[in-house]
Formats: structure tokens, sequence, C-alpha cells
């Protein structure tokens, strides 16, 4: 368990019900000198909990969070500040239950305890990736209404 270290931000691949793929990502919290397993390391995380009917902060064993996707790894970017400010951070916010999808999501909250500040690479790909949809069904209609009145194709 060398390789893990607190303050390092940790991701798994999940599915939802519907199929659609997503990222999931904590910040690693402790690591015992002693630690042998991935149950004795702790993440901090968004996380359904049985008491809350929403996403909570909460603090589990990295086996806990990696039991929720696959493809466990450590996010490799450059942090602005050190393990254990990082690691308070996280921990400022447990029991924290105002998670939203597009504003608030588990990778707001590591690079806001990475960072100092809320950003979501998969939010900005899937706000790009709706955005150019609905640019699609605009010109779509756009063009339908102007052949519909015997433009482009008479």
């Amino acid at each position: 368990m060398s390789e893990v270290e607190p303050g390092q931000w940790v991701r798994v691949d999940c599915r939802n019900a519907m199929g659609l793929a997503f990222e999931h990502d904590g910040i690693v919290a402790d690591v015992p000198q002693n630690a042998s397993s991935a149950e004795d390391i702790t993440v901090i995380h968004f996380a359904w909990t049985e008491s809350v009917a929403k996403r909570t902060i909460v603090e589990v064993s990295l086996a806990t969070f990696m039991r929720q996707g696959d493809h466990a790894r450590i996010v490799s970017d450059v942090p602005s500040f050190d393990a254990d400010r990082i690691a308070a951070h996280a921990r400022s916010q447990l029991g924290r239950a105002d998670h939203h999808l597009m504003g608030r999501n588990c990778q707001h909250f590591a690079h806001w305890c990475r960072h100092g500040s809320a950003f979501s690479q998969e939010v900005r790909r899937y706000s790009v990736l709706g955005a150019s949809f609905g640019i699609a069904v605009l010109l779509a209609g756009l063009l339908g209404m102007h052949c519909a009145r015997g433009g482009m194709w008479r």
C-alpha cells in the first residue's frame, strides 16, 4: 500500500442504472504506517447513506470506495496544497449533504480539496455535448423549415 498517500485524488469508473458511464472521485484521507490492505486506508467522498436519502460526504475505507466501480486509480495532477491541508479540506466537509450533479459533485469536491476551487471536467464535457446536441437540434429544425419552404432541395 506504499503507492497510496494522504491527499491523493482517487477515481473509479462507474455506470448508473441506465448504463451511462461516469467517474466517481474521492480524496485519500489517511494511510496508517502499518496499512496492509485497502481496508486500512480511508477515503472521503460523496456517498449515498442509509440515514440520509441523498449524497453526503463521508469517510470510508478505500476498499469500500473501490467497490463502487471498476478501474480504481490515482488522478495525476499537481496539487496546490500539501497532503495535510488537502486531507483537512476533505475532513472539513464531512457530513455535508448538498450534492448537486452539475455544481457540487464528487469531482468538484476533489478539485476543491486539492486546489481551492470547485471544478469538474466531467460536467464540462457533458455540458459541451449537451450544448452541441441542442445546437444540432436547432440547426436541424431551421434546415427543416428551410427545406419545407422549398429551399435547398427543390
